[in-house]
């Protein structure tokens, strides 16, 4: 059996009374190539968020790694490659210098 890097069960996210992730299931293991497809609004960024810690979950069950995103976010990061959607990049910096930040998030030594 593969290993299990992502593990969801009854996952939800809500925003006051709006329910942008309702109840998601799934497992993702090592090895095997999965998607997140819907119409905009469907939760997928939402998802994504609570994966590497940026949004916390409203209820569910939720595991990247063996680790719990809503206190263990930093070691997710630190394994898991994430490209934003919109450009991060502080422009005023140079190249060295955004990636010198990002590096420190995570603890990574340049």
């Amino acid at each position: 059996m593969r290993d299990l890097l992502i593990q969801a069960s009854g996952v939800r996210k809500s925003f006051g009374e709006f329910e942008a992730v309702r109840g998601l299931t799934l497992d993702i293991r090592q090895g095997e190539c999965f998607g997140l497809l819907g119409p905009n609004g469907a939760g997928k960024s939402t998802f994504i968020n609570m994966i590497y810690g940026v949004a916390r979950r409203t209820a569910g069950h939720l595991t990247v790694f063996g680790l719990d995103p809503s206190s263990q976010a930093r070691e997710i990061k630190r394994r898991l490659g994430v490209v934003t959607q919109d450009n991060a990049l502080d422009e005023s910096l140079t190249v060295k210098e955004n990636l010198a930040i990002y590096a420190a998030f995570v603890n990574v030594p340049l």
